[in-house]
């Protein structure tokens, strides 16, 4: 079992609503451990959009599921670390050992999340009113009229027009981007601390997508909430995103704030990245090669296969973490 690589300050900043450390996560297969999340370590904090980027497969979508304790369908299992939830009377619990009876009260009333495509997590057979309300009187102690108020209240906050009538339609009637609204606002129902969007604007158009991360944004700072945004595509974060942590099968490989990961990123695979956004009149720049096997990954560093920049360190030893600057750390031996 891996173990947090660096201890929480017996009194935490009090900003700080997210501590992830150390955190594995791993899924038996006929071929071996799965290693989706391997040592994964992060800080959140009130009112702050941290950016999880990376390829598929590289840990980013399981870590934000082993937050929420969403793994029991896909037989995945939390093997190590910890997930600090700063509660609001200021105490910290560890969600990976909460029990699920009290787990289930987290879900909603302080971490919510929004998926990618809202098709599969709204219930076709009622309105998406009904849904909203139904969550506010589950857990807010309200009774169907203030339920009702306030979900047409929600539904103007998130930008949907007319929200009596739109309340009143069943999923399918309404676009993608307006289900994506739909789901914030079931989202936002019990006022979490933390919302995580797990690719919540893949399927949507270019259009749609700066719409709802504006709208995330704006979100985040009305109500100071923890922002987790996941999401393989750099564009979407330049303008949102407070502090970047890059993934590479598995691991964290650089973090750090925005500006300093996207104007001058130490790691080879953020460079990477940065390299395959498209560029009017200039050819695409694709990383060679394809990401490691993550039940058996090259020894070393994961990313020395793929790298122009390898050398014999990079395949003899896992790089050491090095602060690159304030706030910003890589895992490269040429950092």
């Amino acid at each position: 079992m891996s173990m947090p690589s660096r201890a929480i300050a017996p009194k935490p900043d009090p900003l700080r609503v997210l501590a992830v450390e150390g955190l594995s996560t791993h899924f038996p297969t006929g071929r071996g451990v799965l290693r989706a999340v391997d040592g994964v370590s992060f800080d959140l904090a009130r009112g702050e959009i941290l950016a999880i980027v990376g390829e598929s497969g590289s840990g980013k979508s399981v870590a934000g599921l082993s937050i929420m304790r969403l793994l029991h369908r896909s037989g995945g299992r939390i093997v190590g670390g910890r997930v600090l939830l700063t509660r609001r009377d200021g105490t910290d619990v560890d969600l990976v050992r909460l029990a699920e009876a009290p787990m289930r009260a987290v879900r909603r009333r302080e971490i919510a999340m929004v998926f990618q495509d809202p098709m599969s997590s709204l219930n076709p057979v009622l309105t998406i009113g009904e849904q909203i309300a139904e969550t506010i009187v589950q857990h807010r102690r309200c009774n169907a009229r203030e339920a009702w108020r306030e979900t047409l209240a929600l539904l103007g906050r998130v930008g949907i027009p007319a929200a009596e009538a739109r309340a009143r339609d069943y999923p399918h009637e309404l676009s993608g981007g307006m289900r994506q609204r739909a789901m914030l606002a079931i989202a936002l129902a019990c006022e979490p601390q933390i919302l995580i969007a797990d690719e919540a604007t893949t399927a949507l158009d270019v259009t749609v997508q700066a719409q709802i991360v504006a709208l995330i944004a704006g979100l985040c700072r009305e109500q100071q909430l923890g922002v987790i945004f996941v999401t393989h595509d750099l564009r979407l974060v330049t303008d949102i995103a407070d502090r970047i942590a890059v993934m590479y099968c598995g691991q964290v490989v650089e973090e750090g704030p925005a500006r300093a990961v996207l104007g001058a990123p130490r790691h080879p695979y953020t460079r990477a990245l940065l390299a395959c956004l498209p560029v009017a009149g200039d050819a695409l720049h694709p990383i060679p090669g394809a990401p490691p096997d993550p039940i058996a990954p090259p020894a070393g560093c994961r990313f020395h296969p793929r790298c122009a920049d390898a050398e014999d360190a990079c395949r003899r030893a896992p790089p050491p973490r090095r602060t690159v600057g304030p706030a910003h750390a890589a895992s490269c031996v040429r950092a």
